[in-house]
């Protein structure tokens, strides 16, 4: 939830920024929300992960649902630190520039080709069962914030049009 939150916060902050040709400050915001966004997105699965067992021993379950479960969350900890931020928060940045088709198709595109795919893949071909599809959403976090990433930093974002001049 907090990443959401500067997620939400970097759309009215760049888009602010991009809309007065501001584009040192949006870099610079955009990079200042990002890390608060993932300083907070590492404390909170930190404490997940350490506190694992109490936290999934207060549901009442049979030992082997509860190993399970802490191998689910032991995955999503993980893609969340790495690829959580890059996939979902940045997107956001790049939306506020009007760069929201980019976003869009990339998504979109990861979705099924990266996530439906790699989960298809690993929980049958290679017989991983449901950790394959655990791991398919890290694998999808990872390889959208990757063309999140190159895209902002590419720059090709400062020439999109939000609203078209009157002109």
């Amino acid at each position: 939830m907090p990443g959401s939150a500067y997620s939400i916060a970097m759309l009215t902050i760049v888009g602010q920024c991009v809309g007065a040709k501001d584009y040192e400050g949006a870099k610079h915001y955009t990079a200042k929300l990002m890390k608060l966004a993932y300083l907070t997105i590492f404390v909170m699965n930190l404490c997940v992960y350490v506190f694992m067992k109490p936290l999934t021993g207060m549901f009442n379950l049979s030992a082997e649902a509860q190993a399970l479960s802490m191998s689910f969350l032991r995955v999503h900890c993980i893609s969340m630190v790495i690829g959580w931020g890059m996939s979902f928060a940045m997107p956001n940045a790049l939306r506020a520039a009007g760069d929201v088709r980019y976003v869009l198709w990339v998504g979109t595109i990861s979705m099924w080709v990266v996530r439906v795919s790699a989960a298809y893949l690993l929980t049958f071909v290679f017989g991983l069962g449901p950790i394959g599809v655990w791991l398919a959403m890290g694998l999808d976090f990872i390889s959208r914030g990757s063309f999140f990433l190159s895209r902002w930093l590419s720059g090709k974002w400062k020439n999109k049009k939000v609203i078209e001049d009157p002109e």
